[in-house]
């Protein structure tokens, strides 16, 4: 989804600022999403199934993606994009930190 965001904006010079904005809530609210509807069923309901962990995954790009659509159609301000490009290199420099050097927590032990 990041990538579609930030090839999206390269494309369309534009728009990018808003492209930006956009692009960051759509992977911010799925990053948020995920995990929340996760652990809410498993650990509320107790129970764990793959079926429904594939369903969250696609019903939260489903909302990353609405409101990030959103967010890029009502987005103007040159300080939000900003903000948005900062977003996008600390999620890629966390992704490539926490590939090779996962913290010992619980959620990174397979």
């Amino acid at each position: 989804m990041t990538v579609y965001w930030l090839t999206l904006a390269y494309r369309c010079p534009k728009e990018r600022c808003s492209l930006l904005c956009g692009g960051a809530a759509a992977v911010l609210t799925a990053i948020v999403a995920i995990p929340s509807m996760y652990y809410s069923y498993t650990m509320g309901l107790g129970i764990e199934s793959v079926v429904i962990d594939i369903l969250i995954f696609f019903i939260a790009v489903f909302l990353g993606q609405l409101l990030g659509a959103h967010v890029a159609q009502h987005c103007n301000s040159k300080l939000l994009c900003r903000i948005s490009a900062v977003i996008f290199v600390i999620l890629i420099s966390a992704y490539a930190i926490f590939t090779f050097f996962p913290p010992v927590l619980p959620i990174f032990i397979a």
